[in-house]
């Protein structure tokens, strides 16, 4: 195995701790088990933030410049914090892209090339989306409006290589959060 096949079956199982963690605290919160619906959102709070270091290594090792470790900001970000707050103050048709591009980023292994990331949003967007873009390629650039957008909010890294789309720690989060 590879180490960025790796890096990738290890995010995706600690995706899958974080799924179940949020799983396992709404149960407990709908049967009234406060006290173990609190350990399932610190759990998952500590898998997320193991997730963003995983994230960190991953991005260090990636590219052609694996011995040059860049600087970057430390993982301190609080993991509780509600991702919902991530797209505040977006458009109604930037609304209508971010979950697919989110979706689109996680089903290419968290990144992508624009012209791979978009056949993939192509798929999955619903057919009254791509047609109430104007015409039959204004959803792509809808698309990369939203994109430029997330990068903003952090959802995509700004660190990408032009013609790149990769996906955050931030963004992977805020999907599951939103599935």
């Amino acid at each position: 195995m590879r180490v960025d096949e790796a890096f990738t079956a290890l995010k995706q199982a600690l995706i899958d701790e974080l799924k179940a963690a949020k799983q396992e605290g709404g149960r407990a919160f709908e049967q009234s088990q406060f006290d173990a619906a609190q350990v399932a959102a610190q759990k998952g709070a500590a898998v997320g933030a193991i997730l963003q270091q995983v994230e960190e290594l991953a991005l260090q090792w990636d590219g052609s410049n694996i011995y040059q470790v860049e600087k970057r900001s430390p993982a301190g970000t609080d993991p509780e914090q509600p991702l919902r707050e991530a797209l505040k103050g977006s458009s109604p048709e930037q609304d209508d892209f971010v979950m697919p591009i989110l979706q689109a980023l996680q089903e290419l292994g968290g990144k992508g090339t624009s012209r791979n990331v978009l056949e993939q949003i192509e798929a999955i967007l619903d057919p009254a989306t791509k047609d109430g873009q104007g015409g039959s390629n204004g959803w792509k650039l809808a698309a990369q409006t939203t994109s430029a957008a997330m990068v903003k909010k952090g959802l995509i890294s700004a660190e990408s290589p032009e013609g790149e789309w990769r996906l955050t720690t931030k963004g992977r989060l805020y999907f599951f959060e939103q599935q």
